[in-house]
């Protein structure tokens, strides 16, 4: 992987704006700054990019959120790389508020950018790290030689070597799955002890299979000799069952016979009481028929007094219309009398009520004079709590100013303070201007910088006391407007009291007007009812109406006198109806009589039959009973040899049941059986992975495989750095002093003088081995994933190393130039910058940390 572009946007200390840095334009490059610039942000921001991995943010991405800059919502990081001469693109962005993320992927195609984005997030980190051929790790083992890496691995015990590489294998991937294969074995461990115990079981079980077999056929004994008792009984109760239904249709019979005897006597007396009833109706028809001439008489004065009756009834619905009219046209005279009295009635209470209004007007004039006072005074009030309260906020915004311009002066302050300090160090250059520093130049600088910050103590003594004075100022004012408010409160109630005065003067006018109108109106209606002229019509209608009356002759004496005789002759009509009645139905009635009293003949002569018959079936009703209590106790034997039955039936179950359930067992002990054996095989096999996932198993393989080709690799490094005078070597494998292979990881390093010891070599010399050594187990590692080390970032601390070991290191870094397509160096060294052509200078800024290409 080369870096082409790297383009960063509120990623830690760089904001918005920033340039983007190209790395297209050279090869080898120091990066250069203050600590805390942002140096290592930028190796941060290509990790975050790729993987969404930087320091501080793990796997998971927590702590993604801490790279956002201070003040920054989303952050953003794109970088173009090559690899294998194609080109691709990577952005990533972060919005801290939202909590979301995205990720984009694209691939040049030497047109256009064509998208390699997924649908999800971590498809489209699949697709990059499958592109990459290496994860996070990988990428900064081999990639970054970061300060104490180049000689961890060379100056630690040949025992701790072992473990480094192991390290930077990978090989802790292994240690995983050792530990999981052990996890496994134990489970399996567990699960055999499971198995074994429910095996124990089981035939503890099945030695009861025997004892189940002996029962069940006791049980089918039993239930015979069960089947054949209650079978006797149920035939006995068979046959008792008949015996009782035959005595119950005689019972039935009885009962029958008996309801037909009640019911024939019941219609025998209701025949009886019906021959008396025709007797008494013939009886009074005979007796109707005997009165007949009396009845006739009588009922012809009736219909000579109803023909009088008649025609008084229709004088006195004539009357009765007369007298109805006179008196509807006397309510009429008597309601327009009503409505002129309540009219004055009316006009009398409306200038009593003006008249009181107008006595009221000299203390209304007297109270609205007040009221016009009293506001008056609450306006001039008004006005000055306006003017007050513009004065208040004056103040209050002076005080505002006068804050931000204390924390100006107090930035200004911290500003001259931080300038002092870096001027009071022994530096060469003016930190702030860059030209040389001579000690007057210092001197003079220093005292200008103490007089600025006098003043600027002045300045915040005097606007101190002009904000101390505008707080007093502002609480006075509030304590004096909070009384001018106090006194404002009764302005609502007096303007209420004015609008109410001037409507009651508005009336009282009003109402002065309406008095001589109500008092003219009074007169004209009092003159109305004296000459009586406002029913002249309805008084003449109403005296000819009581001439009408007196000409009718209509006289109410006689008129009842008719209605009491016809009242007390009306009985006759239904005496002569009766009578009609009478000589029509007697022949039919008699006749009747005669029918009914042949029925009672007949009707008592089959009630003796039933009642003989009677008395010949009854005696058999004990047998029923006897027979029926006999059932009963037959029932109850029966009743219990079934509840045995079912005992023993259920037991007959269980047995079964326990055998059946014994038969399972012995499939349930095959299977647990095969199972076991199975979790023993599988046991044997994981117990086999621990050992081969162990330290002496694959990864010993893996370290004696890479070690060759590392071997090789720093060799060739060191041929070229010392001319082929240096060589390393790598053993596995010495004998110890009891004579036994042990393992080891020894470096045995040899030069045209002979074989040495790594630690008597000079630093220059120990220097190349370190770092042959390391790159070619970056290389190494990288080769394992299946990519290929392009790009090397070296941050080994070089203040620590003197003039001959900073030398060796620009000759290391010149030599391995052609094996990697770009280098950077991180270094604040002079002597190191000046053997680059190309300077990555971070600069932090107020608006964010930028990079300055210095050549």
């Amino acid at each position: 992987m080369i870096p082409v572009r790297l383009y960063l946007r509120n990623f830690l200390s760089y904001g918005e704006n920033v340039p983007p840095l190209e790395f297209s334009e050279w090869q080898t490059a120091c990066l250069s700054g203050n600590n805390g610039h942002g140096k290592s942000a930028l190796l941060d921001a290509m990790t975050w990019a790729l993987w969404g991995r930087a320091r501080g943010v793990d796997r998971n991405g927590a702590g993604m959120d801490d790279l956002v800059r201070l003040g920054s919502e989303e952050m953003e990081v794109e970088l173009t790389f090559q690899l294998e001469g194609d080109l691709f693109r990577v952005n990533r962005k972060r919005n801290r508020r939202r909590g979301m993320s995205s990720l984009e992927f694209y691939l040049y195609d030497g047109e256009r950018w064509r998208t390699l984005t997924q649908e999800k997030i971590g498809d489209t980190q699949e697709k990059i790290d499958q592109v990459l051929k290496m994860d996070y790790e990988t990428f900064i083992h081999s990639a970054f030689i970061l300060q104490g890496q180049a000689d961890a691995f060379t100056t630690e015990k040949p025992s701790e070597r072992k473990r480094i590489l192991g390290e930077i294998l990978g090989l802790e991937y292994y240690g995983r799955l050792e530990r999981k294969a052990r996890d496994r074995v134990l489970g399996l461990e567990q699960e055999i002890r499971a198995l074994e115990r429910e095996l124990t079981e089981i035939n503890g079980e099945l030695a009861n299979m025997d004892v189940y077999t002996v029962q069940l056929s006791n049980c089918r004994q039993q239930l015979d000799e069960l089947d054949k008792q209650i079978h006797t009984l149920e035939e006995k109760l068979a046959a008792q069952r008949e015996s009782r239904q035959n005595l119950e249709v005689t019972a039935e019979k009885v009962r029958a016979l008996k309801e037909r005897l009640t019911q024939g006597e019941q219609e025998l007396r209701e025949q009886q009481q019906e021959i008396k009833r025709y007797s008494d109706r013939v009886a009074q028809e005979q007796l109707v028929l005997s009165q007949a001439e009396a009845i006739l008489n009588e009922y012809q004065e009736l219909q000579r007094t109803q023909h009088e009756l008649e025609r008084y009834n229709a004088l006195a619905s004539r009357y009765l219309e007369l007298n109805q009219h006179q008196a509807q046209v006397e309510q009429v005279i008597w309601q327009k009398k009503l409505i002129i009295e309540q009219t004055l009635q009316r006009l009398n209470q409306e200038l009593a009520h003006a008249y009181q209004l107008m006595a009221s007007r000299d203390k209304v004039e007297t109270e609205l004079q007040r009221a016009q006072r009293e506001l008056k005074t609450l306006d001039e009030i008004e006005q000055e709590r306006v003017k007050l309260q513009e004065e208040i906020n004056r103040a209050r915004q002076e005080e505002a100013s006068l804050t931000a311009l204390i924390e100006r002066v107090k930035a200004e302050q911290d500003e001259l303070r931080q300038k002092y300090r870096s001027l009071s160090q022994p530096v060469a250059t003016c930190p702030l201007c860059t030209s040389p520093l001579t000690p007057a130049h210092r001197e003079a600088v220093l005292a200008q910088f103490r007089a600025d910050g006098q003043q600027r103590n002045e300045q915040l003594i005097q606007h101190r006391q002009r904000m101390e004075q505008l707080r007093r100022l502002v609480a006075q004012g509030e304590e004096n407007l909070k009384q001018l408010n106090e006194r404002l409160l009764n302005r609502d109630h007096w303007q209420k009291r004015l609008a109410v005065l001037e409507k009651e003067l508005k009336e009282i006018i009003v109402q002065e007007n309406r008095a001589r109108e109500l008092e003219e109106e009074r007169h004209s209606l009092e003159q109305v009812l004296v000459e009586q002229k406002y029913a002249r019509d309805e008084l003449e209608e109403a005296a000819a109406l009581r001439r009408q009356l007196a000409d009718l002759g209509y006289q109410p004496e006689q008129h009842a006198q008719l209605q009491a005789r016809v009242k007390q002759l009306r009985p006759i009509e239904e005496r002569r109806n009766a009578l009609l009645l009478a000589k029509q139905s007697i022949e039919r009635d008699e006749e009747t009589l005669r029918h009914l009293q042949r029925q009672v003949a007949v009707r008592e002569k089959a009630l003796q039959s039933d009642r003989e018959l009677i008395n010949l079936l009854e005696p058999r009703q004990a047998d029923l009973t006897r027979v029926i209590q006999e059932i009963g106790e037959t029932e109850n034997q029966l009743s219990q040899l079934r509840r045995q039955r079912i005992v023993l039936d259920q037991a007959l179950g269980e047995l079964r049941a326990k055998l059946q359930h014994c038969l399972s067992l012995v499939e349930v002990k095959k299977d647990k059986e095969t199972a076991l054996g199975e979790a023993a095989r599988q046991k044997s096999l994981y117990s086999e992975l621990v050992r081969a996932f162990g330290r002496n198993g694959i990864p010993a393989l893996i370290i004696e495989n890479a070690i060759p080709d590392l071997q090789d690799e720093a060799n060739r490094l060191l041929a070229r750095l010392t001319d082929g005078r240096m060589h390393v070597a790598l053993v596995t494998q010495r004998e110890s002093k009891r004579g036994t292979t042990a393992e080891t990881l020894d470096i045995v390093i040899s030069d045209e003088l002979g074989t040495r010891k790594y630690e008597l070599f000079s630093g220059g010399e120990a220097f190349r081995v370190n770092f042959a050594l390391r790159i070619a187990l970056s290389k190494l590692l990288t080769r394992r994933a299946g990519a290929k080390l392009q790009t090397l970032v070296i941050d080994e601390g070089f203040g620590t190393q003197d003039g001959q070991g900073k030398e060796a290191l620009i000759e290391l870094i010149n030599a391995i130039q052609p094996d990697f397509a770009k280098i950077l160096i991180i270094t604040h060294i002079q002597e190191l910058k000046d053997a680059f052509p190309v300077e990555l200078e971070v600069v932090k800024t107020a608006q964010g940390s930028v990079i300055r290409v210095n050549r």
